[in-house]
């Protein structure tokens, strides 16, 4: 029951931290774009390219970031179940079906974390290779 409770306590509180980071970027928009601009502009004078239209996001960059993010926030999930998963191990004090419990939870997280990482590399080896096919000559 109260594993349960602190599962989905960890499930709120990255849910949470996956609204409030969109929150903190935007509140830095200005400033980076500010920067941006000013990069742009130094590229444009040093003739590494030829326009300010030349840069900017793709769709596939953006999908590439909404997908990096998603993909944090899964790693996230998961240290915190490894954690809970841990804790309750150590705490077990010899109730062999709590024990049992915690390794079972352990291995499920880990097996989540390959497939995790699976996913990014593969995530990223699909975006790369869209923004090269995508890139002009």
């Amino acid at each position: 029951m109260i594993t349960h409770k602190i599962i989905n306590l960890l499930i709120a509180l990255a849910f949470l931290a996956g609204l409030a980071l969109p929150v903190l970027a935007a509140t830095q928009t200005s400033d980076i774009n500010n920067a941006l601009n000013g990069l742009t502009n130094t590229a444009v004078d040093a003739k590494i390219i030829n326009s300010a239209s030349d840069t900017g996001l793709n769709s596939y960059q953006i999908l590439g970031r909404i997908m990096y993010f998603v993909l944090g926030i899964l790693g996230v999930i998961f240290l915190g179940i490894a954690i809970f998963a841990g804790i309750q191990w150590m705490t077990a004090g010899g109730n062999e079906e709590k024990a049992s419990l915690a390794i079972t939870l352990i291995s499920r997280a880990t097996i989540g974390l390959i497939i995790i990482i699976a996913a990014f590399l593969l995530t990223n080896y699909v975006i790369l290779k869209a923004i090269n096919i995508t890139k002009p000559l």
